[in-house]
């Protein structure tokens, strides 16, 4: 998509980052609204807003998750991808810095030697990923491009960290027991052929009391959560930094080809169409992932998660070679 080469060449991708944060914002709305909707109002009655958690947990996570997001995918616009999974292994290493600053992990040197060897072996692996010479102004692009990988690493670290102390302190399951009395009645109900006129469980308010009491809050309300700030930030910054608009019409994905085998193009309302609709549909993938993400974080320590998600660099790599025909030297693969 953002290949100015081989792809769509989209040179705003904050901005389409921006598109994906407010996919996931309606559609983790969407789910909120049909699935909970019977005590959703009471809850947002319920729960006063929280500055305090708002201003240490969820504005630090959002622009955090902001940044990691935006750097990485501007960054794919200097750099081939083995480089960048290369550098991104090495959030990782942020991951237990940050989460031993915030005492979620208890620092060992074993687990720090874990951390090291894995971090060297995705790097051997993808050790000299192009053969090809450079001149030195597309050298200077990728040491750039370097850099803003790396960046995005250390935001990395300290958003999952965040994200994890987010899903452990959200506040949004208090006063539960409540709307459950005010939405669809009390938590136990009469029976008439009750001989001994004991209560009986209502299962429907006890079902919601399983999941909105004294469980931490679904994934997809953290995303509800995230989402906007996640967009808003985005979308200043993409006004401030690339200045999208008119330039970003220009761009291949709202044109079209209005010549029979010839180069013309025009930008028109079917083209702009097309173009939203094909900004959008990444953000549906997005979306699994991030509940994925979420509900693995609900169970699991980051640190554990960063270490199994080495998987994720494997695959990235593989599907590199396949789909992008990036070679592997022989010594790496060994």
């Amino acid at each position: 998509m953002f290949d100015p080469k081989d792809g769509l060449g989209i040179g705003y991708p904050v901005l389409v980052t921006t598109f994906h944060q407010a996919t996931l914002w309606l559609l983790s709305g969407i789910y909120i609204k049909l699935r909970h909707k019977p005590v959703k109002n009471v809850l947002r009655k319920n729960n006063s807003f929280n500055w305090s958690f708002f201003l240490k947990i969820l504005l630090p996570t959002a622009v955090a998750s902001a940044g990691d997001i935006g750097l990485s995918n501007v960054s794919f616009q200097y750099v081939p991808l083995t480089i960048y999974t290369i550098i991104k292994s090495s959030s990782i290493a942020f991951v237990l810095l940050f989460g031993c600053i915030f005492k979620l992990e208890k620092f060992h040197w074993k687990l720090a030697l874990s951390v090291i060897i894995m971090f060297v072996g995705v790097a051997l692996m993808v050790f000299k990923p192009s053969d090809s010479t450079s001149t030195k102004n597309d050298q200077a692009l990728v040491i750039f491009g370097s850099f803003l990988v790396l960046a995005s690493s250390c935001l990395s670290g300290l958003r999952w960290v965040y994200t994890q102390l987010m899903l452990r302190n959200n506040p949004i399951q208090t006063n539960t027991a409540a709307a459950v009395e005010e939405s669809d009645g009390a938590l136990f109900t009469e029976n008439e052929d009750n001989v001994d006129n004991e209560p009986v469980v209502n299962l429907a308010n006890n079902k919601m009391l399983e999941n909105f009491g004294e469980s931490k809050p679904h994934p997809i309300h953290t995303i509800h959560q995230l989402a906007p700030i996640m967009g808003i930030t985005l979308l200043l910054t993409s006004l401030l930094v690339e200045k999208p608009f008119p330039g970003i019409f220009s761009s291949s994905i709202f044109r079209l080809d209005t010549s029979n085998g010839g180069v013309g193009t025009e930008t028109t309302v079917l083209s702009i169409v097309r173009g939203i609709v094909l900004l959008i549909l990444p953000g549906f993938a997005v979306f699994l992932l991030t509940i994925c993400e979420f509900s693995i974080l609900e169970q699991t320590p980051v640190l554990t998660v960063s270490i199994v998600g080495i998987v994720k660099e494997l695959l990235t790599v593989i599907f590199g070679i396949i789909i992008l025909s990036e070679r592997l030297v022989v010594f790496t693969i060994g």
